[in-house]
């Protein structure tokens, strides 16, 4: 898919209007969920992605989760 030059570009100011979504890692044992924060995304402003910033230092893999914060992260 080509990129159009017309889209409008994402930068630092643009994401900090934005409010963050959450990025969890959810890993599955002996039939339990556990969600560890890992990060941050943000939307582009044409709605058709998300920039994601993982916390520096730490190992990610398996199946990433964005949601929406709730009221109980917002010291996160």
């Amino acid at each position: 898919m080509a990129k159009s030059n017309n889209a409008p570009k994402n930068n630092t100011a643009d994401q900090s209007k934005q409010q963050p979504l959450g990025v969890f890692v959810v890993d599955e044992r002996q039939d339990r969920k556990f969600w560890t924060r890992v990060g941050a995304a943000w939307p582009h402003k044409d709605g058709e992605g998300f920039n994601v910033d993982i916390t520096p230092g730490i190992s990610v893999s398996g199946r990433l989760v964005i949601r929406e914060k709730k009221q109980d992260d917002a010291q996160d």
